[in-house]
């Protein structure tokens, strides 16, 4: 049966676990909560012995490491599906779309926005000249581009004003402003509104064009309010208003 954006749909273990079959929940309960039953909540599920666990599902793997059920109900929770991309975008070429892997390559100074917590706590452009396709690159210079919308977040990425947000690979922290400072740090706070950016491709897009980033393509960066980053000081990297 097809499933369409917008239907509702449950997710249903096919082991039993205490005589249940659990559906997939997503729990608001606060952790050391009691339920009605008096079992002790935590914020991955209810918690249960690993050999409670490992003798409901008749599974002896050792990716069990403990025994907590992943926000399990025995009540049905719906969830809504949203169209993540459409087929076409799949096959496109030199487009850059949502939860693509990219690094981001300052022209002038022949750098990468990167970030290695060892060297600093703050992101910076390290130098290279590795910018080939086929070239080995440093995990401190690869980017996650994630859409701040949910419907069709993994469309082709646009200079048209849309809001994005960069996750580090290697940290899952995201790249964000801070207003205080005026540049450019790391965050764990992925709703937070100083982490969108947006994409503005470099010259004029033509009337009826598409303005789908490119590949390769020579792009400026700014964030939700119009501030541009820019290289700072000993390689760092800050905003800069026109």
């Amino acid at each position: 049966e097809v499933v369409a954006t917008g239907d509702l749909l449950t997710f249903l273990t096919q082991k039993k676990l205490e005589g249940l079959r659990y559906y997939l929940h997503m729990s608001r309960m606060a952790s050391g909560e009691d339920d009605l039953q008096g079992r002790r909540a935590s914020y991955s599920g209810y918690q249960h012995s690993r050999e409670h666990v490992v003798s409901g599902l008749r599974c002896d793997s050792s990716y069990i490491v403990h025994g907590e059920e992943l926000n399990a109900s025995a009540r049905p929770t719906f969830f809504r599906t949203l169209r993540f991309s459409s087929y076409a975008t799949w096959q496109g070429e030199g487009v850059v779309c949502g939860e693509s892997f990219v690094g981001v390559y300052h022209k002038d100074a022949e750098a990468y926005l990167a970030y290695d917590p060892a060297i600093s706590p703050l992101p910076m452009f390290m130098g290279s000249q590795r910018v080939n396709s086929k070239s080995r690159k440093k995990c401190a210079w690869i980017w996650k581009v994630e859409s701040s919308q949910m419907l069709n977040a993994g469309e082709p990425v646009t200079c048209d004003g849309k809001l994005y947000r960069f996750k580090h690979l290697a940290t899952n922290l995201y790249l964000s402003l801070d207003p205080q400072e005026g540049h450019l740090v790391m965050t764990a706070e992925y709703h937070s509104n100083t982490s969108l950016l947006s994409f503005k491709e470099l010259g004029k897009v033509q009337a009826g064009g598409k303005s789908d980033l490119k590949l390769g393509g020579l792009i400026y960066l700014r964030d939700k309010d119009g501030a541009w980053v820019t290289e700072g000081g000993e390689s760092g990297v800050s905003m800069s208003s026109l």
